[in-house]
């Protein structure tokens, strides 16, 4: 960031002027924080790693999930197609079936017209 920005120097400002706004207990919060933060970097990079384990652990969860999507999608992209055009040929017949109980007073009425013989 370059010392001379305006922009940086404005947040520098308002930042030093929220800073005197604190209560007293808050800036001691603040500043031990600060030190402790400060400790923890000055300690070297080796102090704050993640544990073996918990990237192998990490690791196999992303191979299962990765294993079981993969078992779940279909091999071959033909029988994804034609498994849509099942599913779409099913959804069809079933609201063929939908009309036939929509409309069945009027087949019941033309069902009693044939057995009663022409007019």
């Amino acid at each position: 960031m370059n010392p001379n920005d305006p922009l940086a120097d404005d947040l520098r400002r308002r930042l030093r002027d929220s800073e005197a706004q604190l209560d007293s207990r808050t800036a001691a919060r603040l500043r031990a924080a600060r030190r402790a933060a400060l400790q923890s970097a000055a300690a070297g990079p080796g102090r704050n790693f993640t544990p073996l384990w918990a990237t192998a652990c990490s690791a196999v969860a992303v191979a299962v999930i990765a294993g079981v999507v993969l078992q779940s999608a279909p091999s071959d992209p033909e029988t994804a197609v034609q498994d849509t055009a099942d599913a779409d040929t099913e959804l069809y017949e079933n609201l063929e079936m939908l009309e036939f109980y929509e409309n069945l007073e009027f087949y019941e009425w033309l069902a009693a017209q044939d057995a009663a013989g022409p007019a």
